[in-house]
């Protein structure tokens, strides 16, 4: 929505409706208390998610950091949501503007279409929590770039990724995440380069982010292919590099549910606001403006449940006290069948016994 500050300066803020629902009817409470819960159930998922992804060793310190501070950053959208909640809903009315009217555009060169404000330092809440909001959803759009280019720093320090912690890898790519977001909200907002200019340049993000993933998947696929066939491992391969190879693989397996979800997700956004451009869907704009608003920040109910559902150790201490619900014990809790083997080995094996010890940790861990 572009804000008309001062009669001459505009401003672009992703924010879709303003005084949209200042009655307190029964449909205005349902949607307060469908809010509230959506809210409430996103703030418990992310703080038990981040919890047990942080307390289970599962990936590389890195990749457990990228993926906890995505998620936090939901926080965020959290405080943001609750400042403008009170324009969002037209309960405090922008002074010049027509009380009775509901604002409801992503983009526009109508000035009558756009609130109108003196200063935003009239209303430093909206004007802070919007600035928030354009973040975030400029996070939200890089985040898998930040996470790939981890994993292509495990793929390329194979041999020894796993035996040294280098936090300065996660650490450098966050500050990068979050200052570059911070400079594409600033042009958005400022309308320095024209926002749907942004958009294709979005999913040329995603697009690139689809490509070096497919190619970190297919590269680490390929080499853990070649090791489990050959008898003799290569001497670039060493033991660390084995073990890498597989919790890249498994890592990956991770983080393709999470591509699909997000870049589906994204492209099918950046084709509704194309859409909404034409004026086609402008008779039911005002309620999927609201399920887009909604559904934007209810990121981590999708999200944190599927990663906790796609690694079994993090299901297992996710879903562990709620293991008094009969279904959740009967289907997410279920330990697979383990069938003891004794089996005779010939003498000399103890090396291959010692070397398979090393990968029977991680087998237990996906077990």
């Amino acid at each position: 929505m572009i804000f008309l500050v001062n009669n001459c300066t505009k401003y672009f803020f992703p924010i879709f409706l303003i005084n949209y629902r200042k009655e307190f009817d029964y449909l205005s409470i349902i949607i307060l208390i469908i809010e509230v819960g959506g809210y409430l159930t996103a703030f418990l998922l992310t703080v038990r998610g981040c919890y047990v992804i942080f307390n289970t060793r599962v990936f590389h310190w890195n990749l457990n950091f990228c993926i906890c501070g995505c998620f936090c950053q939901w926080f965020e959208i959290l405080t943001a949501k609750l400042m403008v909640a009170a324009h969002h809903k037209g309960w405090i009315i922008l002074d010049g503007n027509d009380p009775n009217k509901t604002y409801s555009e992503f983009y526009t060169t109508d000035t009558s279409d756009m609130p109108k404000i003196s200063s935003f330092w009239d209303c430093p809440f909206l004007f802070i929590g919007m600035i928030l909001i354009t973040h975030y959803y400029t996070f939200s759009v890089i985040s898998l770039t930040g996470i790939t280019i981890e994993r292509s720093f495990a793929t390329y320090w194979i041999n020894n990724y796993e035996c040294k912690k280098r936090p300065w890898i996660s650490i450098s790519i966050f500050i990068l995440l979050e200052s570059f977001s911070a400079f594409v909200a600033y042009t958005g907002i400022t309308m320095n380069f024209h926002v749907y200019y942004w958009i294709v340049i979005g999913i040329g993000l995603l697009i690139f982010n689809i490509l070096l993933f497919v190619y970190i998947w297919y590269w680490n696929v390929r080499v853990h292919k070649i090791l489990e066939k050959i008898q003799t491992i290569p001497e670039k391969y060493t033991l660390q590099a084995r073990f890498q190879v597989k919790e890249n693989a498994r890592s990956l397996n991770l983080l393709k549910v999470i591509f699909i979800v997000v870049n589906v997700s994204l492209l099918l956004e950046s084709a509704f606001f194309v859409v909404q451009w034409t004026q086609a869907i402008k008779k039911y704009e005002v309620v999927l403006f609201w399920m887009l608003e909604f559904m934007n920040s209810q990121n981590p109910v999708s999200l944190i449940t599927l990663a906790m559902m796609t690694v079994p150790r993090w299901r297992r201490r996710f879903y562990k006290p709620f293991e008094f619900i009969p279904l959740v014990k009967k289907y997410i809790l279920k330990d697979p069948t383990m069938t003891a083997v004794v089996e005779v080995r010939p003498a000399g094996s103890t090396v291959n016994l010692e070397t398979e010890e090393y990968f029977s940790q991680l087998r237990n861990a996906w077990a």
